[in-house]
């Protein structure tokens, strides 16, 4: 009786040492926003927005549905408009927490590519969820002269690949470290009482929500 009570109590402290070994040493990075409804649900986020692009003028004139309520949040107070610097909207707002940046994906990619080259680390995330395609154009008056000659210019860069070309060489150094980072890391060290605290207070990662 004496072996057996040995046996089972040795089992269930291993079991009991294993788990909260794991607990402690595996930690999950949190990307909590990954679709429009789960943004509109949570009454803590913010939206960050520019005004005046294809995509604001898009979503004022939806009469019903999820891009609907997201251009309605205005009403609510959940909405920031901000036309010239992001970078400082990223560093100053969404890095916080409680934000989510919404623009064309390329513009995103660019911030979080700048951010990584400033910190060393991946801060950010994109959603999962796109919410509409869209072609990229540059404006000008209309009957303007110089609009054939653009048009060409532009259509050979395009053609030509080197607008690809230099959006990766932008983007090459945060795509090899952080476009597939991974949401959960192990972590090596030696168990404390910080390591407690530390997932306690854990927070998740700034937030992203993105169109293209």
């Amino acid at each position: 009786m004496l072996g057996s009570w040995v046996v089972v109590a040795a089992v269930v402290f291993w079991s009991y040492t294993g788990n909260l070994t794991s607990l402690l040493a595996v930690r999950y990075i949190p990307q909590p926003i990954q679709t429009v409804r789960i943004l509109l649900d949570d009454p803590s986020v913010t939206v960050i927005r520019v005004p005046m692009t294809y995509f604001a003028e898009s979503i004022s004139k939806i009469e019903s549905g999820e891009l609907r309520e997201l251009h309605d949040l205005d009403k609510v107070g959940r909405v920031i408009y901000e036309t010239s610097d992001l970078h400082s909207m990223v560093e100053n707002y969404v890095r916080l927490g409680g934000y989510s940046l919404i623009d064309a994906v390329f513009s995103i990619d660019l911030l979080m590519a700048d951010s990584f080259l400033k910190t060393k680390t991946c801060d950010f995330y994109k959603s999962k969820q796109t919410m509409f395609s869209t072609g990229t154009h540059v404006i000008m008056e209309k009957g303007n002269p110089l609009l054939p000659a653009v048009d060409h210019r532009i259509r050979a860069i395009v053609e030509s690949g080197l607008f690809e070309h230099w959006m990766n060489n932008e983007l090459h150094a945060y795509r090899s470290n952080c476009q597939f980072s991974p949401s959960i890391i192990l972590v090596r060290e030696p168990l404390s009482l910080a390591n407690l605290w530390v997932i306690r207070s854990s927070r998740p990662r700034s937030q992203f929500c993105w169109l293209m």
